[in-house]
């Protein structure tokens, strides 16, 4: 399980981490407040769009 929520000065997620816990069966990120922190590396950057192929990843 990973617990994101209530994170309020949460800046970046670095790409591939989400994706290598590869027995993750609980995702949660509610109520977080995030910065347009600008880094390639970082899912949470321009949008959800990064973070969706992350989260997709899990599946294979």
């Amino acid at each position: 399980m990973l617990d994101l929520s209530y994170l309020h000065n949460l800046k970046k997620i670095p790409q591939h981490l989400i994706s290598n816990f590869s027995k993750l069966q609980i995702f949660r990120m509610w109520l977080v407040q995030t910065r347009d922190y600008p880094n390639e590396d970082n899912v949470l950057y321009g949008g959800n769009e990064k973070l969706m192929e992350e989260l997709k990843g899990l599946q294979h």
